[in-house]
């Protein structure tokens, strides 16, 4: 088990230690070594008391058959106990042990994973890092005393608010006093994960640093600041006695919170201990080791608590500023007379909570170290919150839960006895997610004592008043305060956050509880962060409204917005909260509000908290910058200036609910409501209207633009309409094409729907709608042909019923069924031809369709037998639709072809194993997600190494309740999950169970897994390569029937590969690294065979043009429509489109041979590349690997990569010397022979397969 892929913590400063707690006074020169180790042992203990049976085997009541509710007991045994079980007892007996057995292994995982990502504080290196340790901490004690400014730090990386004008910030610089140097965080709680090995070390700066009044308008974070600038500098100084015990130096951002550096030391490899000949050898590797991080606090009595209450205001606005100067005596306190005007000031709660955040950091870490060393359970608990809330993307987010606000909820979950020292750590992890899952985070006030029953702190301990309770929930999303502190520790948590949070822990709670067995794979072991949950992707400059010199507030004003409520909006949330916060927050709520019950989540993803391309390898994010650097935009950091030609975007994800994404009117309050409709009105503007519905009623309403497919861009126009109406500064009038067009950072991207253009027949907009209504024609003939054949005279049996088994015909195609010109019955209609189309194509393709019969026991047994039966009945069938219905018939030895209403359906009796997984379409994004699943197989000639009915299986697992995350609602989505399916999936020693409708049971699941392992006994190849099998495999011994024998091993690596790489190219574009419009790069980088793949064939064999029919979407290949090209076809197969041949003017019988697919001037189901490369194949499979590039020969290639074998030299046979050449061989030990070998002759190979071309190949390029 790999501890890197298991946890991956995103960018680096979050990665493990975001704990920021302090040792309370444990740090490493103590004597105290309690604090480095921690408590003994674990006691599982109650663990197993849930599970407990009653005594002597009995299931409750008497043996005998005592009283009960229901049906009377059965009767038993007079001794009970050694009587044999019913049917019912048996049953139960077998669930629970398949429950107990699936429980039991879910504990062996997780003791096995946290065995992996545990750290060893037994290791030479951690006993160095602590020896490091004390070094370091000498060495800042020895600082010098200086006079900090800004000027004179001149770091990029460092920027002071100075909120107050003409009064800039300085900091008399004093080093940590011997106290005030604290081991903070997971590395003394021994709570570290693995791979990212963050330390953090609590630098409490001196009283002489701070005063009191520090608290207001930023003075104490500039100070704290310039503190943590000036150790950086001075670390950077390499001749420095600081210098020389480190590699690097970084800065980064505490939390994302801007307004809180943090400085990154990179411990050097090889050290020197003051006043020691000893060196401290500690080896690091890069990028993976220890970071210590230097988290600059103050004393608990630095500032007074009382004035960071979150009602209160510690920032005044510019206005208020002003105006507290010009009174007699007044400042920026609001003494003098200003206490009226300050307490009309909104208060800065998250202001607050940063200041308080720094002054409880030896409080909270001391209670937490006192739980933690009465139960080891405790700790490994932590480390299970933390791989689960990494896994799934929220522990790096800057506004989400993390190690240390997991580690305070454990923690107040132990203080009201949820959880106990005795408990197990998976039990205590469940505890916790079911807590978060009930909604108790947001609904409740919580409380957490961290005093340690000092007398002082005695006095201290309280409850919250009402009042108090309401001015917490009032301004944080989840509360959980410190009472002697009144400190909330969830303040960082915004109510996107907590409600992912909740969505999250019930999914992983009814999976607990449903199936503990695949509890392991989906809650640890599956990465379910924001690019893979989300349907769709919104992305808003993130950039303040005084950027561009004030164009912003200009264009603003032009909307009609209200700019004097818009500037108090701003500049109020811009004092409280840092650039990206106030912008996710207000982006977020606006989405909320005109969403409504479209969208189940409006997640913002906040710094690097997501998923980044290079994730996919397993390697950390970046951790931070150099201190002479500008810090990057994507850590959320930055002022937001607009100085950058591309300003940094704030992705919100969105995860739809398919009823009602779709919906067309949006309807509000009656006229007569006149406040609620008001409000209606000021929310969505010119769109609202006063409307009267069938019902009688009279309301406010909105209408959307939608028809047909264009159904899945409502949620679009609903985004750009509500955020160009209420943020103009950032997203100014995005509802029109020419701001959609812009790229100054002034309109909103809405990325989810692009799919659409490539799975159409059009490619874009206008016909994008004819999909499914060209299915829902080709389903309408089939009914009436249905009815017609149940209504046919004279057959030996009815027809019961006519199945379509053609992927036309279930929305999953990649191509919908279009009405061919000349495939009519007479008399009927024909379909239209495109306008100025002087040439038809001679191909129609075949949709295939299953013919049940009556049951009858007079079917013979002999094979032969059974398909000449059917064949007869296939004739009569064909006679009575002739004599009846005048339709076109021709019959042929195994099937039935029947020309009607432009369609070629052909009929079997019987048939193979037919598939389909869902029926009817019931989830729209199922057949979008097939559709450009074999669009993107199609582009990398992949699509004949797995079968559409491969792709159905594949896509189908993840509109299953198994899935780890809740089926996918838009076709881009389901794309991104197919690829990361296929990518990620162990293929090698897992067989991939799909389970739509929730049929199989345990005794199935184990009975698929053996069937899977003994094909990888009984061939040494390991069977069929992609191992996939679903509940109707039940019937066959669960074999994998779609995926066999293709694809092999040598395309299945091929396939993986492709995968991965285009989820790396379609996560770059949806994080807005990519680029848009119709240039290179975006999201068809994904769909394109680059030319570096195509050399990656041994041989290339250029197909003839004549050969060829383009019927790639017009979003890709550009030029005339696609209708009219799919009309043409491919120019060898091209007719004249004459009237008299149109609408069934020629006879079948007439110019054709009926039963070999000719049916007059049509081909019906002559797919001349795909025959082509299936006698390639057959010829010559055994040497090589064959690539098509499908029916329509996009690439104008087939590719081939030989096999290794081919080429393995072999002794001269010459009843196998075809396509071998002799060569030269050795001397005979004592004689004068000479052993010849043979080995393949690759020209001759060549030229046969050019003869076998023919016409059809054009050129042979040999790599």
């Amino acid at each position: 088990m790999d501890a890197a892929a298991i946890e991956q913590m995103g960018s680096g400063t979050q990665s493990d230690d975001d704990d920021m707690m302090s040792s309370g006074g444990r740090g490493v020169d103590g004597d105290d070594t309690a604090s480095w180790d921690g408590g003994e042992g674990r006691d599982f203990g109650d663990e197993d008391e849930e599970h407990g049976t009653a005594g002597n085997g009995r299931r409750g009541g008497d043996a005998d058959g005592g009283e009960g509710d229901g049906a009377p007991p059965q009767k038993r045994a007079r001794d009970a106990k050694y009587a044999i079980p019913t049917m019912e007892e048996a049953s139960l007996l077998r669930e629970t042990e398949g429950k107990l057995f699936e429980g039991n292994l879910l504990r062996l995982e997780v003791e096995e994973l946290l065995g992996e990502v545990r750290l060893d504080h037994g290791k030479k290196s951690v006993k160095a890092l602590e020896k490091w340790l004390h070094v370091l901490k000498d060495t800042l004690e020895d600082l010098p005393p200086a006079t900090v400014t800004e000027e004179s730090l001149r770091l990029a990386g460092i920027r002071l608010a100075n909120h107050v004008p003409g009064k800039p910030v300085s900091l008399e610089f004093q080093p940590p006093e011997a106290d005030g140097f604290d081991v903070a965080g997971s590395f003394l709680l021994r709570s570290l994960a693995k791979p990212s090995l963050n330390v953090d070390l609590a630098l409490r700066m001196p009283s002489e640093c701070i005063v009191s009044r520090d608290s207001l308008n930023h003075r104490y974070l500039d100070k704290r600041a310039l503190y943590a600038g000036h150790v950086a500098k001075t670390a950077m100084d390499a001749a420095g006695s600081l210098g020389k015990l480190v590699d690097k130096v970084e800065l980064s951002y505490l939390k994302g919170d801007p307004r809180k550096p943090v400085v990154l030391l990179y411990p050097s490899l090889s050290v020197s201990k003051k006043g020691s000949k000893s060196r401290v050898k500690l080896k690091v590797k890069p990028g993976t080791g220890f970071v210590v991080r230097l988290l600059p606090c103050c004393a608990r009595n630095a500032m007074v608590p009382a004035r960071l209450a979150p009602g209160r205001n510690n920032v005044r606005t510019r206005a208020a500023l002003a105006e507290l100067a010009s009174m007699e005596g007044g400042d920026a306190v609001g003494g003098g007379g200003g206490e009226e005007l300050v307490s009309s000031l909104s208060a800065t709660p998250h202001y607050n909570s940063a200041i308080l955040e720094d002054m409880c950091m030896t409080e909270h870490l001391a209670a937490l170290h006192g739980i933690c060393g009465d139960s080891e359970a405790f700790r490994d608990a932590i480390i299970l919150g933390k791989v689960w809330l990494g896994q799934h993307g929220m522990r790096t987010s800057h506004d989400s839960m993390g190690s240390y606000e997991w580690s305070m909820l454990l923690l107040h979950l132990s203080q009201t006895r949820r959880v106990n020292a005795r408990m197990a750590a998976l039990s205590m992890f469940q505890v916790v997610l079911k807590f978060i899952a009930d909604g108790e985070l947001s609904s409740k006030c919580l409380t957490v004592d961290v005093s340690t029953g000092g007398p002082d702190e005695q006095s201290q301990r309280r409850g919250l008043t009402l009042e108090e309770e309401k001015t917490f929930k009032d301004a944080f999303a989840a509360v959980m305060v410190d009472t002697s502190l009144g400190f909330n520790v969830l303040a960082r948590l915004s109510s996107s956050a907590v409600a992912e949070l909740e969505m999250t822990a019930k999914a992983s709670i009814a999976v607990l509880q449903g199936r503990p067995g695949a509890a392991f794979r989906r809650l640890l072991m599956t990465r379910t962060t924001l690019w893979r949950k989300c349907d769709a992707f919104v992305q808003v400059p993130l950039v303040s409204a005084d950027a561009d010199n004030g164009k912003r507030w200009k264009e603003a004003a032009a909307t009609g917005t209200d700019m004097e409520k818009l500037r108090g909006e701003e500049e109020e949330g811009l004092l409280d909260r840092p650039l990206w916060r106030h912008v996710s927050d207000r982006v977020t709520g606006i989405l909320r509000e005109g969403l409504g019950d479209r969208c189940v989540l409006a997640r913002p993803l906040c710094g690097v908290a997501g998923e980044a391309a290079h994730d996919f390898q397993g390697i950390p994010g970046p951790r931070g910058w150099h201190p002479h650097n500008p810090p990057p935009a994507s850590v959320g950091g930055g002022s937001g200036e607009g100085k950058r030609k591309n300003p940094p975007l704030l992705t919100v994800g969105l995860i739809v609910n398919p009823t009602f994404a779709g919906r067309l009117v949006d309807k509000g309050p009656p006229a007569e409501d006149g406040p609620a409709a008001r409000k209606f009105r000021d929310f969505w503007g010119g769109k609202s209207e006063l409307r009267r519905f069938k019902d009688g009623s009279i309301v406010e309403a909105v209408v959307w633009k939608g028809k047909g497919a264009q159904r899945h861009r409502v949620i679009e126009q609903v985004v750009r309409h509500v955020l160009g109406r209420h943020d103009p500064l950032r997203c100014a009038d995005s509802s029109s094409a020419k701001q959609k067009q812009r790229r100054d950072g002034h309109a909103v991207r809405f990325r989810g729907n692009e799919l659409l253009g490539l799975v159409t027949v059009g490619g874009s907009e206008a016909v994008s709608a004819e999909d499914d209504d060209l299915t829902r024609s080709a389903i309408k003939a089939l009914q009436l042909l249905q009815e017609r054949a149940k209504a046919a005279e004279g057959m030996p049996l009815k027809v019961e019923a006519l199945q379509a088994a053609s992927p036309l015909l279930r929305y999953t195609s990649l191509l919908p069924p279009a009405p061919h010109p000349l495939a009519n019955s007479h008399g009927e209609s024909p379909a239209p031809l495109p306008s100025k189309a002087s040439k038809i194509s001679s191909q129609v393709e075949p949709m295939e369709v299953l013919v049940r019969l009556e049951t009858s026991s007079k079917w013979p047994d002999d094979l032969d037998a059974v398909r000449s039966t059917g064949t007869a009945f296939l004739i009569r069938l064909a006679q009575c639709l002739e004599k009846k219905y005048n339709l076109r018939c021709v019959v042929g030895r195994r099937s039935m072809d029947v020309l009607t209403a432009g369609y070629c359906f052909r009929l079997r009796i019987g048939g193979e194993r037919e598939l389909s997984l869902l029926g009817k379409d019931k989830k729209p994004a199922f057949g979008l997600t097939v559709r450009a699943a074999s669009r993107w197989l199609e582009q990398h000639m992949m699509e004949e190494h797995l079968r559409v009915e491969a792709v159905e299986l594949l896509v189908a697992s993840l509109f299953s309740d198994e899935a780890p995350l809740a089926p996918p609602s838009t076709g881009m989505a389901g794309f991104l999950r197919f690829l990361l399916l296929l990518a990620g999936h162990d293929w090698a020693t897992a067989p991939l169970l799909v389970d739509p409708q929730g049929e199989l049971s345990s005794t199935d699941r184990a009975a698929a897994t053996e069937a899977f392992s003994r094909s990888r006994d009984r061939d040494a190849a390991g069977g069929s390569a992609m191992y996939v099998v679903a509940p109707y495999a039940r019937d066959l011994g669960w074999e994998s029937s779609w995926t066999s024998p293709r694809p092999e091993r040598p395309v299945l690596g091929r396939l993986v590969a492709l995968a991965k790489a285009s989820a790396e190219s379609l996560v770059g574009w949806l994080s807005g690294e990519g680029t848009l419009g119709n240039g290179p790069g975006g999201w068809k980088d994904a769909f394109r065979m680059a030319t570096a793949e195509q050399q990656t064939f041994d041989v290339r064999l250029v197909l003839n043009a004549a050969v060829m029919s383009d019927t790639a979407p017009t979003s890709l290949c550009g030029g005339e429509t696609f209708q009219r090209r799919r009309v043409k076809g491919c120019p060898a197969l091209q007719t004249k489109a004459y009237k008299n041949l149109i609408g069934g003017g020629v006879n079948a019988g007439k110019g054709g041979k009926g039963g070999d697919g000719t049916h007059g001037p049509l081909v019906v189901g002559f797919d001349p590349i795909g025959d082509l490369v299936s006698e390639l194949r057959r010829r010559f499979g055994h040497l090589a690997v064959f690539f098509s590039p499908g029916s329509a020969g996009a690439s104008g290639i087939i590719g081939l990569v030989w096999r290794p074998t081919a080429f393995v030299p072999r002794p001269n046979n010459v009843n196998r010397s075809q396509h071998m050449m002799v060569v030269g061989g050795e001397g005979a030990r004592g004689g004068g022979e000479v052993a010849t070998m043979s080995v393949l002759n690759v020209v001759e190979v060549l030229s046969e397969m050019k003869v076998v071309g023919g016409d059809m190949i054009e050129a042979v390029h040999v790599s």
